[in-house]
């Protein structure tokens, strides 16, 4: 298992932006996610407990606010595969 300092790693899953800690299985998934809504605004949801925080005009406010969500230094980024895992 390889770590390395590194700041939280974005994915998409079902039409959302999260950030999570490692690059493979298991994950463990940051503060924060974006939803595009039909509208054409974006919500904002804290991951731990699971709750919107808010919905804005554009995704660069979304971003800004999940900005604030994550953590301010570096943390480590596990590279490891599923199998290396105990």
């Amino acid at each position: 298992m390889f770590v390395e300092p590194q700041s939280p790693y974005p994915y998409t899953s079902h039409f959302a932006l999260l950030f999570r800690s490692s690059t493979s299985y298991p994950w463990s998934v940051q503060d924060g996610s974006i939803e595009p809504l039909y509208n054409g605004r974006f919500k904002v949801r804290r991951r731990s407990p699971s709750a919107v925080i808010g919905e804005v005009e554009t995704a660069e406010e979304a971003v800004a606010m999940v900005l604030e969500l994550l953590p301010t230094g570096p943390e480590a980024v596990i590279t490891a595969s599923a199998d290396e895992h105990v």
